[in-house]
């Protein structure tokens, strides 16, 4: 009896372990969260959204969500430094705005602003849940 209990214990850890918000080893074993999930994080971490920049302006941007008309960046922000967009195929440009969706950034977080090591554009992975 007390094997079935000890057994059940270690399935319900298992699972709970498991259910976490952090894609452990995702993107170059950073954890892989989304801009909200990124509030408040520090440390090596990828992070997917929408690229939202006004180079002008200095301002590059992975945001929770978008629009195309105007060009905008809704919900939480992870700004980003670092990241030159002409190196970035594939982006869209509409009033001096550069946006594009599913962009994955990995690199250092701090303070709410990312120093990029590494971006990927249209990026998807069926392991990780985000598109």
């Amino acid at each position: 009896m007390k094997t079935r209990v000890l057994l059940a214990a270690l399935v319900v850890l298992a699972a709970t372990a498991c259910t976490g918000s952090d894609r452990q080893g995702a993107v170059g074993g950073a954890p892989l969260l989304t801009p909200t999930e990124a509030a408040g994080r520090t440390g090596l971490v990828a992070v997917q959204g929408y690229f939202w920049a006004r180079p002008a302006d200095g301002i590059f941007r992975l945001c929770a969500g978008g629009g195309s008309n105007p060009p905008s960046c809704t919900g939480e922000v992870v700004d980003l430094a670092g990241v030159d967009v002409t190196e970035i195929a594939g982006i869209a440009f509409s009033q001096n705005v550069f946006t594009a969706r599913d962009v994955r950034a990995r690199g250092t977080l701090e303070a709410g602003t990312m120093a990029v090591e590494e971006i990927e554009l249209n990026a998807s992975d069926s392991d990780t849940g985000l598109s």
